[in-house]
């Protein structure tokens, strides 16, 4: 396999294919090259780019596999179908984890093998 860089770095590409990691800065910020050339720190990224670098960064330095992964609210900053992406491009990078989704979007709990446990339906 390759090192926990190039690891990171595919698994943020995926989760944020409009991106991918440029480096570290003088200032040891994370450098972020977006699909147009221009850079962003990570520091002052947006939400949904943050929360792609945490979670990328917490799978490969902790090393998630054979893990249970609990997920609250994937589409708090992305929408339903992105959110479903997502969760899709960690099914695939981690099988032999158990990811635990919690939801109130229709496109994440409309995703095909997913097993359903509804809770306070009705209250």
């Amino acid at each position: 396999g390759g090192s926990r860089a190039d690891e990171l770095g595919q698994l943020f590409s995926a989760l944020c294919p409009h991106l991918r990691i440029g480096g570290v800065t003088p200032s040891n910020d994370i450098e972020l090259v977006r699909s147009s050339g221009r850079s962003v720190l990570v520091s002052r990224a947006s939400s949904s780019e943050w929360e792609a670098f945490v979670l990328a960064t917490t799978v490969v330095v902790v090393g998630l596999h054979e893990s249970i992964i609990l997920y609250d609210t994937p589409e708090l900053h992305l929408d339903g179908a992105e959110a479903a992406r997502c969760i899709n491009v960690l099914r695939t990078t981690l099988p032999t984890t158990q990811l635990v989704v919690a939801t109130k979007s229709d496109a994440v709990v409309a995703m095909q093998g997913a097993h359903l446990v509804r809770l306070g339906v009705g209250s």
